[in-house]
């Protein structure tokens, strides 16, 4: 092993951030929102990042119309 001392320094002592819950960290400001992983077909997708871009709205709003007027339209 080497004497050699090294260059790393520690940041110098800073106040921690204050840590928000995980509500906090996921709300919007509107309704609370939860978080989940799609997959999905590469052309689906291909095709709806394009109208998301065409439309200038993101593709999460998109996605969320859809799903609204789908479980609204198949009501048990």
């Amino acid at each position: 092993m080497s004497d050699k001392k090294s260059k790393f320094q520690p940041p110098a002592a800073t106040k921690p951030a204050a840590r928000r819950s995980m509500q906090e960290a996921f709300h919007d400001g509107e309704e609370p929102t939860t978080m989940f992983t799609l997959r999905m077909n590469s052309d689906l997708h291909r095709r709806l990042k394009l109208r998301a871009v065409t439309e200038g709205r993101p593709m999460k709003e998109i996605l969320e119309d859809l799903l609204r007027t789908y479980l609204d339209e198949n009501k048990s």
